[in-house]
């Protein structure tokens, strides 16, 4: 990828470098990540020149506590060296995401049919989520961008036993996002964060991992 002695030196690299190893993640990390989370870039100066730069230890401590911020399924192994355990587990639950979940602009049709799924009103956020590959997420923002004002059908009440809670604790602990969450448990993602809010006080599951670390 033309990483160059940046990363031959196995302690760090340049800012622009590591979003390219990311994915070409676009601009707006700039406020997203460095401004509100935290980012670990540091200035180094060589010579005349200046260089924003990420040491690659600062950014793995961060990375495992944003986890939820990055895909990994774009991200070529070992590309910055040895990855800690964790990194191997994201990457495949994001491909397996990726290869369940569409994630790229919504196509006319795609529009069409959300409309005329909603027009049906007998399918719930997670029915339409299986037939147009979108996250239930994706078809609620969407819903809201094209003012559609009939909803979905809503999901039957269910009570969670322990069991479940304990397997919902150790998923999320695992990296898994709500859309996978939602099928292992045969529950709908929206469902699944309403428990986690009610328990937790926040929907960020990467802020319930932190929690879950101290318990």
């Amino acid at each position: 990828m033309g990483l160059g002695a940046f990363l031959d030196n196995g302690d760090y690299i340049t800012y622009k470098q590591l979003l390219k190893v990311l994915g070409n993640v676009g601009g707006y990390k700039e406020i997203s990540w460095i401004e509100k989370r935290g980012f670990p870039v540091r200035i180094k100066k060589v010579r005349n020149a200046v260089f924003r730069i990420v040491r690659i230890e600062d950014f793995w401590k961060w990375a495992e506590e944003h986890k939820e911020l990055l895909d990994f399924s774009r991200f070529e192994e070992n590309i910055l060296g040895k990855e800690p355990e964790w990194a191997k587990e994201k990457r495949r639950l994001d491909k397996e995401k990726n290869r369940k979940y569409k994630n790229c602009p919504w196509t006319n049709a795609e529009k069409e049919q959300l409309i005329f799924l909603l027009r049906q009103q007998k399918y719930t956020y997670y029915e339409i989520a299986q037939k147009l590959r979108r996250t239930e997420r994706s078809i609620e923002t969407k819903m809201l961008e094209l003012d559609i004002k009939d909803r979905p059908l809503k999901a039957k009440a269910q009570l969670w036993t322990e069991e479940q809670k304990e397997t919902l604790i150790h998923l999320i602990e695992k990296g898994y996002s709500y859309e996978l969450l939602a099928e292992q448990l045969g529950r709908s993602s929206k469902a699944i964060r309403g428990f986690v809010y009610r328990i937790y006080g926040t929907e960020n599951l990467d802020k319930v991992r932190k929690v879950l670390k101290k318990e």
